[in-house]
């Protein structure tokens, strides 16, 4: 399993796209709500709520073949130093499936390269859907 999570434009600030790709040999069925985690600036397990919302709706069954990908919506809760954890990683879990790191993709399309700048003090994340279309409706 792959993920990425691509933050979106300024009018949209905390969205962000994350996408699991199948990368095993054999399909993949996936349904719900994935499930991310985030690590502190340490490594250890950083203590930030996740709220699973109906974003666009219920998950349907998804049967992700080799290389085929799901998406999801997320919208976290920007913050400043004293209001937010500075996180170093993105983990998801992905219900039927395996876990993976999350690449954290900026708005400028590229790799974030200083995770830390990101202070985050809630999530909220919508169901896995097959295309990517309407899952920024936060």
């Amino acid at each position: 399993m792959e993920a990425s999570f691509s933050m979106q434009g300024a009018d949209k600030p905390g969205v962000g796209l994350l996408a699991v790709t199948n990368r095993g040999t054999t399909p993949l069925t996936v349904q719900g709500w994935p499930i991310p985690s985030f690590t502190n600036l340490s490594g250890a397990p950083a203590a930030i709520p996740v709220e699973q919302v109906l974003i666009p709706g219920e998950g349907p069954s998804i049967t992700l073949q080799p290389g085929q990908t799901a998406f999801a919506g997320v919208q976290l809760a920007l913050g400043d130093a004293a209001s937010g954890s500075a996180i170093g990683s993105m983990k998801v879990e992905v219900p039927g499936g395996a876990s993976a790191e999350a690449t954290l993709i900026g708005t400028d399309g590229r790799p974030i390269s200083d995770p830390g700048s990101l202070k985050v003090s809630s999530a909220k994340v919508g169901t896995l859907q097959p295309t990517a279309q309407g899952v920024l409706v936060f």
